[in-house]
C-alpha cells in the first residue's frame, strides 16, 4: 500500500497569479508615469485636462441642443434639456478659450474645499486631545499640512495650481514605487511558500512499504 499522491498547486492558477501580477504592475506602471508626467510639467498636463474637458462638454452641450430641435417637443423635460445644454456648451467654451481662468476658479474652489476639511479635522483633533485621547500627531500634522496647501490654493492661486498638480503627481509616484514593490515582495513570497509546499508534498509522497497481513 502506498500513499496517494497529493496534487500540488494547479497550473492554471498560476497562469492566472501570474497574469494578474502583470496587469497590476502594468497600471501601476501607467499610472507612475502619469505622476512622472504631473510633477515634471504640470501646467501642460492641466492644460491637456482642461482641453479635453472643454471638448467632451460642448459636445454634450450640443448634443443635447441638436436633440431638442430634432424631436420639436415641448416638454419640460426637453426644455431642461435645451438649457441644460446650452450652459454645458458654454462652459466647454470657457473651458476652451479662457482655461487660466477656469484653473483659477477650480484651484479657489480646491482651496477652500481643503481649508474646511482640515479646519474641521484640526478641531476635531482639539477635542480628542482634550478629552484626553492620545496618538493625535498624525492627524494634527495632517490637518495642519491641509490649511497651508488649502491657503496656498485661495490666496497665491497663481503659483498654487502648479504647486498642487506637481504635489498630487509626487504622491502618485510615491504611492506607485510602493504598489510596485509590494507587488514584488508578494509574489517572492508565495513563489518560496510554493517551493516549500511542493518539497513538502515530494518527501510526503515517497513510497512506503508496508507488510501486508493475511487472515
Amino acid at each position: 500500500m502506498s500513499k496517494k499522491k497529493q496534487k500540488g498547486r494547479s497550473p492554471l492558477l498560476n497562469k492566472a497569479r501570474k497574469y494578474a501580477l502583470v496587469i497590476n504592475i502594468a497600471v501601476s506602471v501607467i499610472f507612475l508615469a502619469l505622476g512622472v508626467f504631473m510633477a515634471v510639467n504640470p501646467e501642460l498636463f492641466t492644460d491637456i485636462i482642461f482641453i479635453a474637458l472643454g471638448v467632451v462638454m460642448l459636445l454634450l452641450g450640443g448634443l443635447c441642443v441638436a436633440q431638442f430641435f430634432i424631436k420639436k417637443q415641448t416638454t419640460v423635460l426637453e426644455y431642461f434639456l435645451l438649457f441644460f445644454g446650452v450652459l454645458l456648451a458654454a462652459a466647454g467654451i470657457m473651458f476652451l478659450c479662457r482655461p487660466d481662468f477656469i484653473k483659477d476658479i477650480v484651484s479657489i474652489m480646491i482651496g477652500v474645499y481643503v481649508l474646511f476639511t482640515s479646519f474641521a479635522t484640526l478641531i476635531q483633533v482639539i477635542n480628542v486631545r482634550k478629552g484626553g485621547g492620545s496618538k493625535i500627531l498624525i492627524p494634527l500634522i495632517l490637518s495642519i499640512l491641509g490649511i497651508i496647501i488649502g491657503a496656498l490654493c485661495v490666496l497665491g492661486f497663481l503659483i498654487a495650481k502648479d504647486f498642487v498638480t506637481r504635489f498630487t503627481g509626487i504622491m502618485l509616484i510615491v504611492y506607485e514605487v510602493i504598489s510596485i514593490t509590494d507587488l514584488i515582495m508578494i509574489e517572492i513570497k508565495l513563489r518560496k511558500i510554493g517551493k516549500s509546499i511542493n518539497r513538502r508534498n515530494t518527501s510526503d509522497n515517497d513510497p512506503i512499504e508496508i507488510e501486508a497481513t493475511e487472515e
